[in-house]
């Protein structure tokens, strides 16, 4: 089946792709503007008072800015020279990932004073690494299997305290976060927002970039992957792959093994799909490939590698099968018929539901089916895979009621069958406290927890895609979830250090009782041009829908990139979102009163 043009004029799709090129060029203009003017006031605060003052833009101290006029706020793919990687070339879609005005993003937030002179002034790595972590001690490790747990050293002792300047403890507080997704990024920004004295937070990440996966599908078939990515902090990033979790220290591989120990310890280390090193859906996320030492980061070439890979292969084949009408596989064949409207290629989305995307209201199934039909998608619904024979390049099926199995031959198979989470360095130690499909089970307060319900770690926290909690399932692979979960995986270390009651999630970010859970927002794109929005049962469809989530993308970009303009953007947006979802679109019986509410954390505890 040949693919179908966008139907209605050409001058329409135009103008429309105006309108986004934009929104792109004046969001990042304004975060630019704005988070300058920010970073000034905050330093003229910080000259005014004598001391450090943070004013929630994380960038308190701007005298720590680069004086080599680098831009913390660039795409990862900006340093590919350095790398001494022919990489000139784009494909005709990207667009450059640089922020207006060379805003320096993280250089004045991770410069902050929890850092001792001591320590190294670039990120630490490989023997650098090692060397830090060496340097900053252990305790022994307990018996996971006996019951016991780690205890932080500050514990011990009440007179320890993160805001008290004359203790006389002289090793600082270790705080780890492994991963730097969505849920990872937050955490690492929220505890250095808090400026902890006395505390050292450090992220490990297997890349050297934050990518926003979101936009990774339209990358992957029409190009751009370079400005989906920002770059990590200098200072309190390794990189590596975490390879084993022990109760006070995590082993970080990278141009050999070194051990990097903890306090407390955020587990955000998300997902991944499909077999990685065999199948093409498994680029979406990156690869668990072995990391290199940060100078010399090959795995950022590697990513860059799969990605063209995976457009070249869309770009060769004729046929492709897609298994899998989820949001991933709906938006993945949308995006190659928008690309490759008018040729011969033939797309065949497959699933075992009667409806694509499931679990969203009518309104939103309907478009979206809609839209697939009129692009020429041929839609396989109410298909039960009975095998498929990648050598063969087939594939059987056995499509409802027929009495006989089909086979369908195909140049390319994308399975899109759901999220795996990266919990293999958990195994060792921690397989009592792994669920069946090898999710952590976590409590309330978002503590390790063994599978019977026995709290086991109360410094080790897990969030995001690697939760088994029993709010879980319904908003599992939302960005929002993850990030409101670190929000409390921060908020609890904080009170442990402070000696205060811990926060639960998630009645102490939304204000309603747990059973409500959090705001079900999702936006499935359909190429550049369309989308559906869903808020809960209220539905948007239509460019509108495809314009809201070029904004999400380009300010989530300016707040992984540290820029508080993106940071006060997504505070206000979260508490919009969480207003109208109280006041509308929740059961009377599941929202606190007033004085429940009053008493609850906010949204973001430490920004606000």
């Amino acid at each position: 089946m040949t693919l179908q043009a966008s139907p209605g004029r050409r001058a329409e799709a135009q103008v429309k792709l105006g309108v986004l090129g934009f929104t792109r060029t004046a969001v990042n203009f304004a975060g630019g503007v704005a988070g300058r003017v920010l970073s000034w006031a905050s330093f003229s605060a910080v000259s005014r008072s004598g001391k450090p003052v943070d004013l929630n833009s994380g960038n308190s101290s701007i005298e720590d800015e680069d004086t080599d006029g680098s831009d913390e706020n660039e795409s990862i793919f900006e340093n590919f020279e350095m790398l001494g990687t022919a990489a000139s070339t784009t494909s005709p879609g990207s667009r450059a990932g640089a922020s207006v005005l060379g805003y320096s993003g993280y250089d004045g937030l991770m410069e902050s004073e929890v850092w001792s002179e001591s320590e190294p002034a670039s990120r630490p790595s490989g023997a650098d690494a090692l060397a830090f972590a060496e340097a900053g001690g252990a305790p022994a490790n307990a018996n996971w299997q006996d019951g016991s747990f780690a205890t932080p050293r500050h514990a011990l002792s009440s007179s320890v305290s993160s805001h008290d300047t004359g203790s006389s403890r002289s090793d600082p507080v270790r705080i780890v976060i492994v991963g730097g997704g969505f849920a990872g990024i937050r955490a690492k920004l929220c505890l250095d927002r808090a400026r902890l004295e006395n505390c050292v937070v450090t992220l490990i990440d297997k890349k050297q970039f934050f990518e926003y996966t979101p936009g990774i599908l339209g990358a992957l078939t029409r190009g751009g992957w370079e400005s989906l990515t920002r770059s990590y902090p200098r200072r309190g990033f390794v990189q590596g792959l975490v390879k084993r979790v022990d109760l006070d220290s995590v082993t970080v591989e990278a141009g050999g093994e070194f051990r990097v120990p903890f306090d407390y310890l955020i587990y955000a280390a998300g997902g991944a799909y499909g077999m990685q090193h065999s199948d093409p859906s498994g680029v979406i996320k990156p690869r668990n490939t072995r990391a290199r030492h940060a100078q010399n980061p090959v795995q950022t070439v590697e990513r860059w590698n799969d990605v063209v890979g995976t457009e070249n292969e869309i770009a060769d084949a004729e046929h492709i099968v897609i298994i899998g009408a989820g949001y991933v596989g709906v938006e993945w064949a949308a995006e190659i018929a928008e690309v490759y409207a008018g040729t011969e290629k033939c797309i065949t989305l497959i699933d075992r539901n009667n409806e694509v995307c499931h679990s969203l209201p009518a309104a939103a199934r309907q478009h979206i089916q809609s839209w697939l039909e009129s692009r020429g998608v041929d839609l396989l619904l109410g298909a039960r895979v009975l095998n498929l024979n990648k050598s063969d390049q087939t594939v059987a099926l056995q499509v409802g009621d027929e009495s006989r199995p089909r086979t369908l031959r195909f140049d390319l198979c994308l399975e899109c069958k759901g999220l795996r989470p990266n919990t293999d360095a958990l195994r060792p130690v921690f397989a009592s406290a792994l669920s069946g499909d090898g999710r952590i089970c976590v409590n309330d307060e978002l503590n390790v927890m063994s599978s019977d319900g026995v709290l086991k770690a109360h410094n080790i926290f897990a969030v995001g895609d690697v939760v088994a909690h029993k709010a879980s399932a319904r908003w599992r692979g939302m960005a929002l979830y993850a990030e409101l979960q670190a929000d409390i995986a921060c908020a609890n270390i904080v009170a442990s250090l402070q000696d205060k009651p811990a926060r639960v999630f998630p009645s102490d970010v939304t204000h309603v009782d747990a059973a409500a859970g959090i705001p079900v927002a999702q936006v499935v794109s359909l190429g550049r041009l369309d989308a559906s929005l869903r808020l809960e049962d209220f539905v948007v469809n239509g460019f509108a829908a495809a314009w809201l989530k070029v904004v999400m993308e380009e300010t989530k970009l300016l707040e992984a990139a540290g820029n508080p303009a993106g940071h006060y953007f997504w505070q206000i947006s979260e508490r919009a979102l969480m207003l109208v979802w109280r006041k509308f679109l929740v059961k009377s019986e599941t929202k606190q009163s007033p004085k429940q509410a009053s008493s609850s954390s906010t949204l973001m505890p430490f920004n606000s």
